[in-house]
């Protein structure tokens, strides 16, 4: 008994990761964020919106049930702004270029890209979100990839540990690039811990990335 570890050790709740489900403004796309809705996203309290995710850090931080935040991630900016937020213009705004608003979406304010700077767009709101709320792990999907959310919490659960002991940690589905001579992970899916992301979207300027 004298050898006995105490029941509650390190942190009360689980390793945490925002999804940011990539998405824009057309029907097909409103369509597929519908379809997401109704199955991967559906019937776990582990996977919630992240206005919900929010609401559970404010409210219990130390025993959020939710591990997988999510959002629908959108370039809401007209086509006069950049395509990467790297100016003293607002981050997000609060519809799409229609004036549309679903409430698990976020609206950054740049002009829709798939490759041009979205993503860094993205984790610049993601961190900036996690050093209030708190996340471990950033995560980028597509819409039209298909996302097992049991093995995606077991492999959380299992492989990814929680602040401060997510460092430098990337992974994802991983291509070579002969150009750079390097590897990096699809667009598909990845995920990083959040030191990289800040790192990505806030030490080096857009034109470094």
């Amino acid at each position: 008994p004298g050898n006995e570890l105490p029941i509650n050790i390190g942190v009360s709740h689980g390793t945490s990761m925002l999804l940011g489900i990539f998405s824009m403004s057309t029907k097909k796309a409103s369509r597929r964020r519908e379809l997401i809705r109704r199955t991967y996203l559906y019937n776990d309290s582990r996977v919630c919106s992240l206005q919900e995710y929010q609401k559970q850090s404010l409210e219990s931080p130390h025993q959020r049930i939710c591990q997988i935040p999510y959002t629908f991630v959108i370039g809401a900016g007209k086509l006069s702004r950049p395509q990467d937020h790297d100016d003293d213009e607002p981050l997000l705004l609060e519809t799409d270029q229609n004036g549309a608003v679903e409430i698990d979406c976020t609206y950054l304010n740049i002009k829709e890209n798939m490759e041009k700077g979205k993503s860094t767009t993205y984790l610049k709101y993601a961190t900036s979100v996690a050093k209030i709320s708190g996340l471990d792990f950033i995560a980028k999907i597509d819409d039209d990839t298909v996302m097992s959310m049991p093995l995606l919490l077991e492999f959380i659960d299992n492989e990814l540990p929680p602040t401060p002991f997510n460092r430098r940690i990337y992974g994802g589905s991983f291509v070579p690039s002969r150009e750079l001579q390097h590897i990096y992970a699809q667009g598909q899916f990845y995920f990083m811990s959040i030191d990289l992301a800040d790192y990505v979207a806030n030490s080096i300027s857009a034109t470094e990335r």
